[in-house]
């Protein structure tokens, strides 16, 4: 798992970097979950199955790295 560091704007925006939208082929109108947990916030791309099975992914590899 990478790390990588941004700012809130003014207006409460995020950017999401460069890297990461191209590694998640995210394009301008791409749709994104937000799901609040704790302390932490989760992006999640919603893409064919929707957002339910990326997030049942990503806690499964969060469980691993733990």
């Amino acid at each position: 798992m990478r790390i990588t560091k941004g700012e809130v704007g003014v207006k409460g925006r995020v950017t999401i970097p460069m890297r990461l939208r191209r590694k998640f082929n995210l394009k301008t109108g791409a749709r994104i979950t937000w799901i609040a947990d704790d302390d932490l916030i989760y992006l999640v791309p919603e893409r064919q199955g929707g957002a339910r099975r990326n997030l049942r992914a990503l806690e499964r590899q969060l469980r691993i790295e733990a």
